[in-house]
């Protein structure tokens, strides 16, 4: 028993300057993976944003429908927010769910709005009891210049969400339902 626990001759430890040159390679390794974490990480930040953004959209817009009364997509490029609000007592109210919540945009996505109605320092987009909505782009944008648009072609159609790259001529499509 006492053998164990004692150590052969022949085995050695590992030395303090193994141990250093060992801590060298990797802060290395990471430091030169860093930058394209980085970038993935913003990259999956837009594509959240937008997922959620959609979801928000599809949600309002059958909610309109099945209450017959007036919502709204709500965005404030100021405090970098966004919400839902539907129609109470003639005024739009914060839902009671929640759907209700405001939430924060990253800070390192920037939005650009086209076609979207403008109402006490927000933009919004507004959807009708009878199934229709603002026709619309948003245009979110990454560090990486990565761009992705979520858009409504007509009043009556579901939104999408277009993908792409400024160096790829590829567009990813999607039509979220």
């Amino acid at each position: 028993m006492l053998d164990i626990l004692t150590k052969d001759k022949g085995q050695r430890g590992v030395t303090l300057l193994e141990l250093i040159l060992v801590m060298v390679v990797l802060c290395t390794v990471l430091a030169l993976a860093a930058p394209s974490m980085r970038g993935f990480f913003t990259s999956r930040a837009e594509s959240d944003l937008a997922n959620t953004m959609v979801a928000l959209l599809n949600y309002a817009s059958t909610q309109s429908i099945s209450e017959s009364n007036y919502y709204r997509f709500n965005y404030n490029s100021d405090k970098r927010q966004y919400w839902l609000t539907s129609m109470q007592d003639s005024s739009y109210e914060l839902l009671d769910n929640d759907y209700g919540q405001k939430f924060d945009i990253p800070r390192e996505i920037e939005i650009d709005t086209e076609d979207m109605d403008r109402a006490e320092g927000s933009y919004y987009i507004e959807f009708s009891p009878l199934g229709t909505k603002t026709v619309c782009r948003m245009r979110l944008q990454n560090p990486q210049k990565d761009i992705t648009d979520i858009l409504c072609l007509s009043s009556t159609e579901p939104f999408q969400i277009i993908e792409y790259k400024p160096d790829d001529n590829e567009i990813q499509y999607r039509q979220e339902k």
